[in-house]
């Protein structure tokens, strides 16, 4: 009796070798890139062109619209990554906590030098001596910088601060999961005394 020899490649063969399930496999055949010679048999060489062919299809070409916006996307998901990554090691201050820091910074400046007039209007209304004006003026203007100056010392103190609590604290004391396994040195092998 001689073997009944069946066209072209079962449908698993098929599937397992383009890496894809047989359900997938169903779909290619019904579009047309699965040459099917019969009831769930294959042609195996023209198949496995056609679905090359048809994966080469699916990937933009260089310098097309669709390859440009998934380029994009990439670059936005990479940028974001980057970001986010910034943030947990604390290298990156959320945008509003900055705002507040240059508000606070120069309602302190205007402050200071706000009240510059009050301060020297009392000291200069009887003065004529331009020297002793310009000393006073000079003197006040110094005294307003230097305020300003501490100001903002103190805000960076307070931004290294913000910057430290969002980092991750680090690993004290890091120490092995699971059972430690006794080395065996060369030749001998460490024995346990048993108690009786």
């Amino acid at each position: 009796m001689t073997k009944k020899v069946r066209p072209g490649h079962a449908a698993t063969t098929i599937a397992k070798l383009l890496g894809i399930s047989q359900r997938r496999l169903e779909q290619l055949a019904k579009e047309g890139t699965a040459i099917r010679v019969a009831r769930g048999r294959y042609d195996l060489a023209k198949t496995v062109k056609n679905y090359i062919a048809y994966l080469k299809s699916q990937v933009p070409e260089r310098g097309s619209k669709r390859y440009d916006d998934e380029t994009a996307i990439l670059a936005t998901r990479r940028e974001m990554a980057e970001i986010e990554l910034g943030e947990r090691r604390g290298d990156l201050l959320a945008r509003g906590a900055i705002e507040e820091i240059f508000v606070e910074a120069l309602v302190m400046m205007t402050q200071r030098f706000d009240g510059l007039g009050g301060r020297l209007a009392m000291d200069l209304a009887g003065e004529s001596n331009p020297a002793k004006i310009r000393r006073l003026i000079s003197d006040e203007v110094s005294a307003a910088r230097q305020g300003f100056a501490d100001g903002l010392g103190r805000l960076c103190r307070d931004i290294e601060k913000l910057a430290d609590d969002r980092k991750p604290a680090k690993k004290a004391n890091a120490r092995r999961v699971g059972r430690r396994r006794a080395r065996v040195t060369k030749g001998k092998r460490r024995t346990r005394a048993v108690q009786k």
